[in-house]
């Protein structure tokens, strides 16, 4: 009695390309899974809710650079080590 040999028929075509396509979609699907975990997409917490907060913001910048501050930092050094000056300077130059 001689075996009979393997062929390849449309029954294991079908099943190698299932199991195939199976395969890369649960491994897209873990991958996706796995990003979303990680970075949701947000870098700020209530960032829907800063957006729409955000004409105040806008409105007060404006009012600030209205008032006309500036501001200017100096490092200067020292014998015991370094020294950080902050002057603020209104619109007329008045500290």
């Amino acid at each position: 009695m001689s075996a009979k040999p393997f062929e390849i028929k449309g029954g294991h075509v079908l099943a190698g390309l299932l199991l195939f396509f199976a395969a890369i979609i649960a491994i897209n699907v873990a991958f996706a899974v796995a990003a979303v975990r990680t970075f949701p997409g947000e870098d700020e917490r209530r960032s829907y809710t800063q957006g729409l907060h955000y004409n105040d913001t806008l409105a007060e910048r404006r009012a600030e650079a209205r008032l006309g501050w500036q501001a200017r930092t100096q490092l200067s050094p020292t014998h015991a080590g370094a020294r950080l000056i902050v002057r603020l300077d209104d619109r007329d130059g008045a500290r």
